[in-house]
């Protein structure tokens, strides 16, 4: 049994390194800078003082170098040959993501560097003027957008422009000369070089490697939101929501497999047959939509006060003192709509499931051989019956509690209940990336184990897995 479950926790190690791959890879394309979201500023201003900015990136510098978004991506990089292999050392991001725009597009690194530092000397200079002229606002406008323009025709545009403004800032622009000659030899580069990849090693000293022995000890990262850990804003949901899918999980298969079982007991009978068209009708309804159903008639006085049953949402605050009775019962209230709203067509699911496994079980030799030998029905149907016809429920079983991790988003937020499913839909529309990823990375595992205990359901369940388990071990 040991070595069984060993083995299938072997087969799940290459899907969590597949997950954190997937993972790592959605955050880096995020958008936003991440470094920026980290010290809650932007580097660069339209008019901003050159000394601030020094300092703004000065501490983009410390932050960078901080959470490792100074090191290179991944352990290695296939590039074209034109890349230089330190590109990932630009800082910000921004820089970086402009520089590599005019890469693919000029092709000579040497001469895209002078570009771009040239640009920024003549920045800095326009931005050290102590009486600003008239036309200030539009100079600086052209020239910060000269250095993130990559077209041609923007380029050429801009330094006819800033050539005309030469007079009034003789010493800021004294360079536009120097930057139109670059312009012209970028131009007459050739793009050969972009089509022949290179192999560049980085090691060990990378963001991902760096990032996984974090998530391996239980750190995310900081929240963009409100910097606080993000594993902490989790712990502080999770429970939330195991508490609401567990509970959902424990109806549905209670109420599922009984009313499976009587369908297929009784099939001619007519409480039967409605209950199997009340299952595909149940099958059909979607939770979000029949929470919503749920909140607006037995929540509210709208249909009456005896309509007003439940509170509407979150999860109930315990007096002090309460007992545990008052405990359950607040918590039980607060539980019954959102559970319902996802328990319903899981009932459904397991109760159509069930009663077609059991309807083919009940047909088979041996059922009625036990039938003819005289024990009664309800002990063949229990002991017989219901055991082996179980084997679907339990193969369902590895994909219900993801299912209902999924769900429960929709029900969370339309309850208010704080939950993983609330937290995650905040912090997409807050944009906050770091809680986004963990979220996800938590859910996959949480799938990983519900499909382990499926295994071991399996193994403690059907003796024809020890036993092939067994007879591959002694061969």
């Amino acid at each position: 049994m040991k070595r069984y479950l060993l083995r299938r926790l072997l087969y799940f190690v290459p899907t969590l390194v597949l997950v954190s791959l997937i993972t790592f890879g959605l955050s880096r394309l995020a958008p936003g800078d991440p470094v920026e979201s980290i010290i809650g500023i932007s580097v660069f201003d339209e008019e901003t003082n050159p000394d601030d900015e020094k300092l703004r990136l000065e501490e983009y510098a410390r932050a960078a170098a901080e959470y490792h978004y100074d090191c290179p991506p991944f352990y290695f990089a296939i590039i074209p040959q034109n890349y230089p292999d330190t590109l990932y050392k630009i800082q910000p991001l921004s820089n970086r993501k402009h520089v590599t725009r005019l890469l693919r597009k000029y092709d000579d690194w040497s001469k895209i560097v002078s570009f771009t530092q040239e640009i920024a000397k003549m920045r800095t200079a326009l931005l050290q003027i102590p009486q600003k002229p008239a036309n200030y606002s539009a100079t600086i406008e052209r020239v910060n957008r000269l250095s993130l323009a990559i077209d041609n025709t923007t380029i050429s545009a801009l330094l006819s422009s800033l050539k005309k403004d030469q007079d009034a800032y003789p010493k800021a622009l004294a360079n536009i000369d120097k930057i139109d000659a670059l312009f012209q030899q970028m131009q007459q580069t050739h793009r050969l070089r972009m089509l022949i990849p290179k192999w560049v090693w980085y090691g060990f000293d990378n963001q991902y490697h760096h990032w996984v022995s974090g998530v391996l000890r239980g750190n995310f990262g900081l929240s963009v939101i409100d910097k606080k850990p993000v594993m902490t804003k989790i712990w502080a949901t999770l429970p939330n929501t195991l508490w609401l899918n567990l509970t959902t999980l424990v109806v549905g298969l209670i109420f599922g497999i009984l009313s499976g079982i009587l369908m297929a007991i009784h099939p001619q009978k007519w409480y039967s047959k409605l209950a199997r068209t009340k299952m595909y009708a149940w099958l059909a309804i979607p939770s979000f939509w029949l929470a919503s159903l749920l909140v607006i008639f037995f929540t509210t006085n709208d249909y009456g006060a005896w309509t007003n049953l439940f509170p509407s949402n979150g999860l109930g605050h315990f007096p002090q003192g309460a007992t545990l009775f008052q405990r359950v019962f607040i918590r039980m209230s607060h539980l019954f709509l959102p559970v319902m709203s996802l328990a319903i067509p899981l009932i459904a699911t397991l109760a159509l499931q069930m009663r077609r496994s059991l309807a083919a079980e009940m047909k088979k030799p041996y059922i009625k051989t036990a039938i003819l030998k005289g024990i009664p029905l309800r002990q063949v149907i229990w002991r017989h019956g219901v055991k082996n016809a179980i084997f679907p429920i339990v193969t369902l079983f590895g994909n219900i509690l993801p299912a209902l991790i999924g769900g429960s988003v929709a029900i969370e937020l339309i309850f208010n209940i704080p939950g993983m499913g609330h937290l995650l839909l905040q912090s997409i529309y807050g944009k906050d990336w770091p809680v986004v990823f963990a979220v996800l990375v938590i859910t996959a595992i949480l799938t990983i184990l519900s499909l382990l205990l499926t295994d071991i359901l399996y193994t403690k369940l059907d003796p024809r897995v020890r036993l092939n388990h067994q007879k591959s071990r002694h061969e």
